[in-house]
Parts: structure tokens; sequence; C-alpha cells
């Protein structure tokens, strides 16, 4: 999983940050954007999480939200994570992403079709908000629905959409596509929200 990370950053003249054992980290040279981020901690299949953007989390240094991705994976039974982003710009607040002027990042899409196949598991955890800008949230999942990439989530809002990793507990039981549609993410369903059978929304 490593290696082919760092050979696909290589490809696109990317850096690649690490601590020195397994975690990783992949930006572009003036650190604006962030495409992907590992951590490994054990033995155990790799988790890969999707979710909106990245905050200040990197190889050496993990936010709240890598923390919490973790406490869900190690509780799962995994061993490492990946995540990916809908948008890789760097930010706190995800305010931010409607000023910049390319929030998605020139390398976002490759990586998400590169390095979605690395994880044994693929949570999408985008959210309810900010996801839709620039139809984001419908664009990636049409990109999953045709790799034919089975997804979980953390649990459904309302209006479709995936949790982010802060709704519910670790402890819950990861929602997954069995007695779903081929795809949990349809790009008919507003906002690239989670469906259940025949395409039906399902609430929580």
């Amino acid at each position: 999983m490593y290696d082919a990370i760092s050979e696909w950053a290589a490809s696109h003249r990317l850096t690649v940050h690490d601590n020195g054992t397994l975690d990783l980290a992949v930006h572009d040279a003036a650190e604006t954007y962030r495409y992907v981020l590992t951590w490994n901690w054990g033995l155990g299949p790799t988790i890969t999480y999707v979710m909106l953007n990245p905050s200040t989390g990197t190889a050496t240094a993990n936010d709240a939200t890598l923390r919490n991705c973790r406490a869900i994976a190690q509780h799962h039974g995994y061993g490492s994570l990946i995540v990916l982003n809908l948008f890789a710009l760097r930010s706190r607040e995800p305010q931010a992403l409607y000023s910049y002027p390319d929030p998605i990042g020139p390398a976002t899409d490759d990586a998400l079709t590169q390095l979605l196949p690395l994880g044994d598991t693929v949570i999408v955890a985008w959210g309810r908000r900010h996801s839709d800008l620039h139809d984001r949230a419908s664009t990636v999942a049409q990109l999953l629905y045709k790799k034919g990439v089975a997804t979980q989530c953390l649990g459904i809002n309302r209006d479709g959409t995936p949790r982010y990793v802060f709704r519910g507990s670790a402890m819950e039981p990861l929602a997954s596509g069995l007695g779903m549609t081929v795809s949990p993410c349809r790009r008919n369903d507003l906002g690239g929200g989670v469906t259940g059978p025949g395409g039906v929304r399902r609430s929580r």
C-alpha cells in the first residue's frame, strides 16, 4: 500500500511526508492540498475513509477527526487507515472551500480513482454540509458507482447523505451494502446520499 501511494505521489510530483514508520501524508509543494493520509497501528485490514476536506492532520500530528477515525477502525478490527477527501484543500473551516479558487485540487479525482482500491473497506463520511459544493458529492458518488466500489457508512442523515465521523459512536455497527444497491452512493440521490433497496433513501 505504502509503495503504491509513494509511486502515485511521484507520478504527480507531490511531496510525501512520513514519520519514519508507515504513516504517510501526500501534499503539494506548498502544502495547500493534502491528497491522502495513512495511519498504521498494527496488524489487520485497511479501512479507507472518504470525507469532506483535510484539516490539520499530518503524518506526525493527527487531529481530532483522525483520532476518531482510528477509534472507529480499531473497534471494528482494522490495523490501518487511509483518508481521501472530496476536496483536498487543507482548512480547519469548511467555509474556506467557498472562497478558494480551486478547493478540489488538481490531483484529487485521480487520487480517488487510483488509491481507493488499496483499502479493504471504503467508508463514505463526508457529512451533510458543504458536500454539494461544485457538485462534489454527486461527482464522487458517480465515480464510486462506475468503479463498482462497495461502500459503507457510519449512518445516514435524514437528507440521505452519509454521516460525518463525529456523528454517532465508534461502537455502532457500520451500515453495510447488504440489502442496498451496488453502491450506497448513487448519482441520482441528492448530495451523493446513501440509498436503500431499489434506491429508496433510508433515514435515521
